[in-house]
Parts: structure tokens; C-alpha cells; sequence
């Protein structure tokens, strides 16, 4: 409903309605057991009242569009690393070859670096920061 309700002293205006408008107002008035003007100011604010919900329902839909957007970026990004490693992984060979390594040493040595450098960004630097165990 409004925030203040309609009465006497509320401001008028005159409305036209073709004569079948008026009928069906007239007749849903009386199914709903009130006057014609509540029913006009109730069908009025229901009006209002959804363009909220569909409002509410374009965020919803700019969500979802949003959620599947960072799911492709994601994905995308995921080849990348995925094609940066195979590309990585290829020149490891290229060099052990050109070096006469033995390829098994050498895939070895790639993966035991990153490995590494994945430590390194999980271990914290400071190990000032670390608690020492309790005795």
C-alpha cells in the first residue's frame, strides 16, 4: 500500500476512462469488495511494486551474466598457465638436448624449481613471524 492513505482530504484529479475501462474497474472494484478508487490506487501501487521486482530480477540477471563472464575469463587464464607450462616444458628439452642431458634428469631438475618457487610463495618470509613449538 502507499505511504499514507487515501481519504477525502488526499488531492484529486479527474481521470477519463473509455466506458469499458471503467466497467472492468467497476466490476473488479466490487470482486475485491472495495471502491473504485481503491481499486485504481491498489492496481497502481502493485504496478509500481513489480517494476521493483523486475528490477531486482536485472540484477539477478546481471549476476548470473557477471559469474559466467569470470567463469570464461578463469578458464581462459587456466589455458594460459596451461600453455605457458607446455611452453616452458619444451624449451626445458630443447635445452637438455642442445646441452646432451639426458631428458629425465633434466624434466626432473624443471620440476624440482617450480616446485621451489611454489614453496616459496606458500612459506612465509618472515620466520620471525613463526611461533616456536610449545615444550
Amino acid at each position: 500500500m502507499s505511504d499514507s492513505a487515501t481519504g477525502r482530504d488526499s488531492p484529486q484529479f479527474l481521470l477519463r476512462l473509455p466506458e469499458a475501462l471503467r466497467d472492468r474497474v467497476k466490476n473488479a472494484a466490487r470482486d475485491n469488495k472495495r471502491s473504485m478508487n481503491a481499486e485504481i490506487v491498489a492496481r497502481l501501487e502493485e504496478t509500481f511494486a513489480g517494476r521493483n521486482a523486475h528490477a531486482l530480477s536485472d540484477v539477478a540477471g546481471l549476476e548470473e551474466a557477471f559469474t559466467s563472464i569470470v567463469g570464461k575469463m578463469l578458464k581462459d587464464q587456466a589455458k594460459i598457465a596451461s600453455n605457458t607450462a607446455a611452453r616452458d616444458i619444451i624449451r626445458v628439452f630443447r635445452e637438455a638436448r642442445a646441452a646432451g642431458d639426458t631428458i629425465d634428469e633434466t624434466l626432473l631438475d624443471y620440476f624440482d624449481e617450480r616446485l621451489a618457487e611454489e614453496r616459496a610463495t606458500l612459506v612465509p618470509q618472515d620466520n620471525k613471524s613463526r611461533r616456536k613449538p610449545d615444550p
